[in-house]
C-alpha cells in the first residue's frame, strides 16, 4: 500500500499541475511579432470555464423565465392551457347560468310592457291544447253535471268581479310605496295629463301631453331595464328601481340611455316625441310597475 507521505506527494503534484502558470502568446503571423500575452493556468481556466457556465445558465433561466420562450419548452404551454381553459369554462358556466336567469327575467318584463302577441306566443295553442288533453285524460272519469243555477250564479261573479281580481289589493301596494322612506318620484316630464290610468281598457299608464323635443327624466335612482323600439310604442325605455319597482316610458323621439346604464332620479333618460302606431302626437306615456303590478302614477306625482 501507499504510504501517506506519497499519497500527500501526488495531491502536491496534482496541485501544483493546475497551478503552474503559462503564457499565452498571440504572435503576427507574418512578422511573429508579439501582439498580445496573459499569463493562465489550468486553475484559472477552469475557473473561467465554471464562471461562464454559470452566467450562460443564470442568463437562459432568467431570458425563458420572463419572456416567451417559456411557451416552447415541451409540455408547459399544455399544463398552462389547461389550467387557463379550467378556469374560462368555470367562468363561462356561471355567464351562461347568469344568462339565463337574465333573459328570463327580460323576457318577463317584455311580456307585461309589450303588446299581446308575445304572451300570445309563450301560451301558444299547442302548449295550451297539449296541458288539456293531458289533464281530461287524468279526470276522464269524473262526471260532473251544472245545473243552471249555478250557471247563472257563475257567470254573474265573473261578470261582477272580472275586472277586480288583478286590482283588489292596489291599496296595500300603495302603501307599501307610499310608506318607503326612499320613494321620491321625481316628474318625468311638466305637462298636462290628458289619458288617465284605467286598468279596464289596459291602460297602464298616463298620457302627459308636453312640448316635443323636451327631456324626459328618470322618476327614481335606477338601472336601465329595457331600451329599445317597439311598432307600438315606438322608443321605450324602462327602468329597475328598488323595492321590486319599475317605471316606463314610452313614444320617445330619442332614448339617451342603453341598457345597462345607472341613472339618477332627475336624470335626462330621453327626449319626447310621438314615435309608434298607437301615438297620437307628442306626448310621454308613463307607467308605474310595483311587485308585477301596474300602479296610478298620479298617486304618487303632481302634474
Amino acid at each position: 500500500m501507499e504510504s501517506n507521505n506519497q499519497k500527500k506527494e501526488k495531491k502536491r503534484s496534482w496541485f501544483k499541475k493546475i497551478s503552474d502558470k503559462y503564457r499565452l502568446i498571440f504572435l503576427n503571423e507574418q512578422t511573429l511579432e508579439e501582439r498580445f500575452s496573459i499569463r493562465l493556468s489550468r486553475l484559472n481556466v477552469i475557473s473561467l470555464i465554471f464562471f461562464f457556465v454559470i452566467v450562460i445558465v443564470s442568463g437562459t433561466f432568467l431570458l425563458i423565465s420572463h419572456t416567451s420562450l417559456k411557451e416552447f419548452i415541451p409540455g408547459y404551454t399544455e399544463l398552462q392551457y389547461r389550467q387557463e381553459m379550467y378556469g374560462l369554462l368555470q367562468k363561462a358556466d356561471s355567464l351562461e347560468l347568469e344568462m339565463q336567469r337574465k333573459d328570463t327575467y327580460l323576457k318577463n318584463i317584455r311580456i307585461i310592457l309589450s303588446d299581446s302577441s308575445a304572451i300570445t306566443e309563450l301560451y301558444s295553442v299547442d302548449t295550451v291544447n297539449n296541458v288539456t288533453d293531458s289533464n281530461a285524460a287524468l279526470y276522464a272519469d269524473i262526471e260532473i253535471d251544472i245545473s243552471p243555477e249555478d250557471s247563472l250564479l257563475r257567470a254573474e261573479y265573473e261578470q261582477a268581479t272580472q275586472y277586480n281580481l288583478r286590482f283588489k289589493a292596489s291599496d296595500e301596494l300603495y302603501e307599501d310605496i307610499t310608506d318607503a322612506s326612499d320613494f321620491l318620484f321625481y316628474p318625468p316630464v311638466d305637462g298636462t295629463v290628458t289619458s288617465k290610468f284605467n286598468p279596464i281598457i289596459k291602460h297602464f299608464g298616463i298620457d302627459i301631453v308636453t312640448a316635443e323635443n323636451e327631456p324626459v327624466l328618470a322618476t327614481l335612482d335606477g338601472t336601465v331595464l329595457i331600451s329599445n323600439w317597439t311598432t307600438e310604442t315606438g322608443y321605450v325605455i324602462a327602468i329597475q328601481h328598488r323595492h321590486d319597482l319599475i317605471s316606463v316610458y314610452k313614444h320617445n323621439a330619442v332614448l339617451l340611455k342603453k341598457q345597462g346604464d345607472y341613472v339618477a332620479a332627475g336624470e335626462a333618460i330621453a327626449i319626447v316625441g310621438e314615435s309608434g302606431e298607437i301615438s297620437t302626437g307628442p306626448h310621454l306615456h308613463f307607467e308605474v310597475w310595483y311587485k308585477g303590478n301596474p300602479m296610478n302614477p298620479a298617486k304618487f306625482l303632481n302634474f
